[in-house]
C-alpha cells in the first residue's frame, strides 16, 4: 500500500534545537525527548486505532543516531511508514539505508538557501555543495528528499534568490518546499533587528497572523535590497520554476 493512500498519525519525540539559525525561534534550545517506552505506548495507540503511517514532527529526529535506529525499530515493528526532518549536515549514509529499510519513505531537510552568502547570512553552518550532497545521500538510501526553503532573509537579493533556483536544478532534491521569511519573536533577527540591517514595525506579530500568498502587505520587513511586490513576484517566479522541475519528478517517480 502507497503511503498516501494509508491512515496518518502525527508524532512528537522531541522539542528542541541545538542549532543557532538566526531565523529561527527555536534556536540553541534545550533538547527534551521522550523515552523510547513513551514512544511505544504512543505508536501502539495509534496502530490500535488504524493509523499506519507517521509523520514524525521532530525537529532534528536524526541528532542521536541510536535513539534514531531505535524509533526506526518501533515504527516497524508496528507497521509504520513515516517521515520526518533531519539537518543537512548529518549525513550518515548507512543511517539512511537503515531508516529506509524500516519504513521511512521521506526526509525533509532545512536547506533553506542556495546561496553560500546567504546561508552564512543566516548562521545554517552548511554550504550548497554540502546540502546537495545531503541530499544524495538520502536519495541512495532509496528515500524521498524534501528540501525546505527561506527566501526574504535580510540580505536577499535577485542575485542570490538566481543562486538557489541553480542549487535545485544542480542538486535536485525530489521535492522542494519555498517558504517566505518572517521574523518571528524569540529569532535573532526579531531580537536585534540592528544586525540583520533592518527594522521591525511597530505590533510586527500582530501583522503576521495570516501570510497571503498574493498580497505584499501581509510581509513585515521592508528590506534595503528589495521590495516586498519584487519578493513575492520573485517568489511566484521561483513556485513556478518548482512546480516545472521538481514536483513533476516527484508524481513521475
Amino acid at each position: 500500500m502507497d503511503a498516501a493512500e494509508r491512515t496518518t498519525g502525527s508524532l512528537f519525540t522531541a522539542r528542541g534545537c541545538p542549532y543557532g539559525c538566526y531565523f529561527c525561534a527555536d534556536a540553541r534550545t534545550k533538547l527534551r525527548e521522550e523515552s523510547l517506552e513513551q514512544i511505544e505506548a504512543e505508536v501502539k495507540a495509534l496502530a490500535e486505532i488504524g493509523v499506519t503511517a507517521l509523520r514524525v514532527w521532530d525537529d532534528t529526529i536524526t541528532i542521536k543516531e541510536k535513539r534514531c535506529r531505535d524509533m526506526a525499530d518501533i515504527f516497524h515493528n508496528y507497521g509504520m511508514l513515516w517521515r520526518g526532518w533531519s539537518p543537512v549536515n548529518l549525513m550518515n549514509p548507512e543511517l539512511f539505508k537503515y531508516l529506509a529499510a524500516r519504513g521511512c519513505t521521506e526526509m525533509g531537510f532545512g536547506v533553506e538557501h542556495g546561496s553560500a552568502r546567504m546561508l552564512k547570512a543566516m548562521n545554517k553552518g552548511t554550504t550548497p555543495e554540502a546540502n546537495a550532497k545531503g541530499i544524495k545521500i538520502c536519495q541512495d538510501a532509496g528515500i524521498v528528499a524534501r528540501a525546505y526553503l527561506l527566501i526574504g532573509f535580510p540580505g536577499e537579493t535577485w542575485e542570490s534568490i538566481e543562486e538557489m533556483r541553480l542549487w535545485l536544478e544542480t542538486a535536485r532534491p525530489d521535492a522542494a518546499s519555498l517558504h517566505m521569511f518572517q521574523p518571528y519573536p524569540g529569532s535573532q533577527v526579531w531580537a536585534t533587528p540592528e544586525r540583520f540591517g533592518i527594522a521591525l514595525p511597530e505590533n510586527a506579530f500582530s501583522q503576521m497572523w495570516e501570510l497571503n500568498d498574493d498580497d505584499p502587505k501581509t510581509l513585515v520587513l521592508d528590506l534595503p535590497t528589495m521590495t516586498k511586490e519584487e519578493l513575492f513576484q520573485a517568489r511566484t517566479e521561483l513556485h513556478e520554476w518548482i512546480v516545472d522541475n521538481i514536483s513533476l519528478r516527484l508524481a513521475n517517480r
